[in-house]
């Protein structure tokens, strides 16, 4: 994956994890509520488990389940305790069975802190490419494509 597309794909991270904010500033009181918000924390995840992947391969690391990118991403120091990390993706594989009842109203509940925590991984993520993207840089060439990579708003948007 080019340097763009990365850029891109933080960007569309960037952007899910707001309106997965937004989702959440919207009471539960109606169940479209509910599925909207559980919809956004099912694609805010999609992104944050793929762009995990994308940074490990950058690191020599394959990892291609979601599962496993959580734990080299815990291993390699981008997360922190692994396991509410792995019951954040447990949610996210129920959310396929929303049919019944409780089940949407019990993951809603907890979508709030997997919110949190997904942000505070993406900033741990943008560390990671920031910190990348200081090891390619050429030495005395500010324009080299290579001190650029990881340029761009959603660096500004994780900053710590």
């Amino acid at each position: 994956m080019n340097a763009r597309a990365l850029e891109h794909l933080f960007d569309d991270l960037g952007r899910s994890l707001d309106w997965l904010g937004e989702a959440l500033r919207v009471g539960a009181e109606e169940p479209l509520a509910i599925d909207g918000t559980i919809q956004r924390f099912e694609f805010t995840f999609e992104l944050f488990w793929k762009s995990g992947r994308r940074l490990l391969a950058h690191q020599g690391i394959e990892a291609n389940s979601p599962r496993t990118v959580l734990q080299q991403a815990f291993r390699v120091g981008w997360l922190d305790d692994e396991q509410s990390w792995l019951k954040l993706l447990d949610d996210r594989n129920l959310t396929s069975h929303t049919c019944r009842e409780a089940l949407p109203q019990e993951i809603y509940s907890r979508v709030p802190a997997h919110h949190a925590a997904t942000r505070e991984g993406s900033r741990s993520y943008a560390r990671c490419r920031n910190r990348s993207a200081q090891v390619a840089r050429t030495p005395g060439d500010r324009n080299h494509a290579a001190t650029k990579p990881f340029a761009g708003r959603a660096v500004a948007r994780f900053a710590v």
